[in-house]
């Protein structure tokens, strides 16, 4: 009987740690979200970053979606995709907010003032998150 004890804890051990280990951490899908919606955002594909974006930030990509203009596009057709590393990812305490430095290669910026487009070799970016009640990461302030 005690085999038997010490078999099922050791099975049930085995049991919970494959099924916990299948749930990505936190940390994980925070970095996963902001590389996804910088590689979108960054690569001019304005209506899929949005995706990863909080409701009340919809505004904002839906003004950067109406305004990208054909010159745009075109010379991001010309120099090829931007490029994203995640420097770090720090969730605070709660786990309900998070803060992810990336730095971007090869992506276009505009001038709004004097609608200039111009080629940057690289930058870095502080992108802050929330989770939402429903699990999910989402960018809550992209600049």
């Amino acid at each position: 009987m005690k085999n038997y004890k010490k078999e099922m804890h050791v099975a049930l051990m085995c049991i919970l740690g494959v099924a916990t280990s299948c749930k990505p951490d936190d940390e994980e899908a925070v970095c996963q979200t902001a590389k996804d919606f910088a590689e979108t955002y960054y690569n001019l594909d304005i209506q899929k970053a949005r995706h990863y974006c909080t409701k009340e930030l919809e505004s904002v990509m839906n003004f950067r979606h109406s305004s990208t203009t054909e010159k745009e596009k075109s010379m991001k057709e010309q120099v090829g995709s931007a490029r994203i590393r995640i420097i770090d990812c720090e969730l605070n305490e709660e786990k309900s907010e998070a803060s992810v430095r990336i730095e971007v290669s090869n992506f276009l910026r505009r001038n709004y003032l004097t609608d200039q487009v111009s080629l940057v070799a690289s930058d870095t970016f502080e992108l802050t998150l929330i989770k939402q009640i429903d699990g999910v990461w989402r960018i809550k302030k992209p600049f």
